[in-house]
């Protein structure tokens, strides 16, 4: 695995007064923001990144990622994310016009602040997994790796694979080809997700170097490589409280 060698590379570094999000990755699908780069653009960290505001409904399109990888069996997804509100989807691959058809990585405050990671169809969850309960807490970086290689997924905080409790586990095997039926993932978004025509559930925060691997599941070795990339004094590494 060349870590280095993402399907899609999305630097959030763009500081321009245009929309475009430029991906850097071999897959070259570049995302749509909500307004002008400049408006979105701080310090991050690797460089610059986006500072989302959910009032705002600010967040970024990735309809061409979304088309490219919804047949996907396996795949590997990585990010940095720094929240000031404790609610809103960080990531999301769904169904625009489907009420719950879509991969989708979140904050949830239901058992302390947590990161809820899901995979539905119409029919329901194929599987929902929570990280540990008042893990997380505002103004501090985060590194996520979420990881399917086609058994059951991984999650890692800044490289530790944490323990999940399973709200669902219809089949944790699953991936994006496997609820990419009649209802087509055919949009993807930073920052919020859409169902039903609408965007909904904006995110508050920080996000930084959103990577994701086609058919591509990462190793543990591979995560601490990814990791370090943006280590400095402002990260917890192997945080306690996974």
């Amino acid at each position: 695995m060349a870590v280095g060698s993402p399907y899609t590379h999305y630097k959030l570094n763009d500081s321009d007064t245009n929309t475009t999000v430029a991906d850097d990755g071999s897959g070259a699908k570049d995302g749509v923001a909500s307004g002008n780069t400049d408006t979105l653009s701080v310090a991050g960290r690797i460089d610059d990144c986006f500072d989302f505001v959910a009032a705002s409904t600010e967040e970024v399109t990735l309809t061409a990622l979304a088309e490219a990888i919804r047949a996907d069996a396996t795949g590997s997804l990585s990010l940095w994310f720094n929240f000031d509100i404790a609610a809103g989807t960080i990531f999301a691959i769904n169904d625009a016009s489907a009420t719950q058809t879509w991969f989708r990585v979140s904050i949830d405050t239901g058992a302390g602040n947590r990161i809820a990671v899901s995979l539905s169809d119409q029919g329901g969850y194929e599987w929902l997994a929570y990280t540990p309960g008042a893990g997380i807490v505002a103004s501090t970086w985060y590194h996520l790796v979420i990881v399917q290689g086609g058994s059951i997924p991984v999650i890692y905080i800044n490289t530790v694979p944490v323990d999940i409790t399973w709200a669902n586990q219809t089949d944790r095997s699953k991936w994006l080809t496997d609820v990419n039926g009649a209802d087509l993932l055919d949009t993807g978004h930073i920052a919020c997700q859409e169902q039903s025509g609408a965007e909904t559930d904006y995110y508050d925060g920080k996000i930084d170097q959103v990577k994701y691997y086609q058919n591509e599941a990462l190793s543990a070795a591979d995560v601490v490589v990814l990791y370090k990339e943006g280590l400095n004094d402002n990260a917890v590494f192997f945080g306690a409280n996974f």
